[in-house]
């Protein structure tokens, strides 16, 4: 088991370190896998999941004609005459991308939409890194709402059997659809108030703000996972909310009073380095505990959390009380 976890931390890491190498990172790791007898050979064609691999080769292709059909160019330029400005033009796309990834790979959908997104920051000469941001979080948002619209969707409703109406109703009651539909409206809601509250909090209080904001999120867990409720489901939602709302509004703003501001891409840089590689190992431990020990995982989750409040007072001390 810790061999196979290794390995697949170094294929995950060389995937990110050489993307023109992909392909053969991929094989070697799969190679490996079967000479160190972690995968026996009789087992290789079972273990693919051949649906995953045909649904990908078939909206590639789809991708593929997309873009030689001139298509992305023709549909900015009836964007452009249909919406007032650039902002409803980025809102039409993002909702766009949302209902074509309920039916077509995540990955897929931004590859046919993003050259969309290109033609019309072309036209216009600005950047198009709003653009393609906002397409890419709805297309992944909606992806994970039915059965083909991720690649891990799919994988884990195979493992389950599960088919694509059950995404939506699901022995009788609302299905995964419903509740990233639900899920996703309250907590944009509550992160948005929450942002904008703890960012005015941290005019006033400094990095103070960021214990107040952890100690309110800090019990989404025990609320998600130790209830079967709706109510305490959506509770769990909204707490989640408020400490992503914080963090948006926060922690950029305490790395820019921390960093001088000659230095300050490169303390961003090292914050949003650090705070991937731990997002990773803290998802890969929760995971291993939600198998294990579904409390652990909640006590683990609440403990973490509540770990970065003495961090937080120490940085409030070191800039004076701030």
């Amino acid at each position: 088991m810790i061999v196979a976890l290794v390995i697949f931390a170094v294929t995950y890491a060389l995937l990110l370190a050489l993307p023109r190498r992909r392909a053969w990172i991929a094989l070697a790791s799969g190679a490996l896998f079967i000479a160190l007898g972690i995968l026996p050979v009789g087992d290789v064609a079972s273990a693919i999941d051949w649906n995953v691999l045909m649904m990908i080769a078939g909206t590639m292709g789809i991708v593929s004609l997309f873009i030689d059909s001139g298509m992305p160019a023709l549909m900015a330029d009836v964007l452009l005459d249909r919406m007032p400005n650039v902002k409803w033009t980025i809102v039409a796309m993002a909702m766009f991308a949302g209902i074509v990834s309920a039916f077509v790979d995540n990955v897929a959908t931004v590859l046919m939409i993003a050259p969309v997104a290109l033609a019309i920051a072309k036209k216009f000469k600005i950047s198009p890194v709003a653009m393609v941001i906002a397409i890419s979080v709805s297309s992944n948002l909606q992806g994970a709402a039915t059965l083909v619209g991720d690649t891990t969707s799919i994988l884990l409703g195979g493992y389950a059997r599960m088919d694509f109406i059950d995404f939506f109703v699901f022995r009788g009651k609302p299905g995964m659809f419903w509740i990233v539909e639900c899920g996703a409206l309250l907590t944009m809601l509550v992160d948005a108030v929450a942002a904008l509250f703890f960012g005015l909090l941290y005019d006033k209080k400094g990095v103070k703000a960021l214990v107040w904001s952890t100690l309110i999120s800090a019990p989404f867990a025990v609320f998600i996972f130790a209830g079967h409720s709706v109510t305490r489901l959506l509770i769990g939602v909204a707490l989640w909310g408020v400490g992503m709302g914080a963090q948006e509004s926060i922690l950029k703003a305490a790395v820019t009073s921390m960093v001088p501001k000659a230095s300050r891409a490169t303390g961003y840089g090292i914050f949003e380095c650090a705070f991937g590689v731990f997002w990773f190992l803290g998802s890969w431990l929760l995971g291993v505990l939600y198998d294990a020990s579904l409390p652990a995982m909640i006590a683990v989750s609440v403990a973490a959390q509540l770990a970065a409040i003495p961090l937080y007072l120490r940085a409030a001390k070191a800039r004076g009380g701030a």
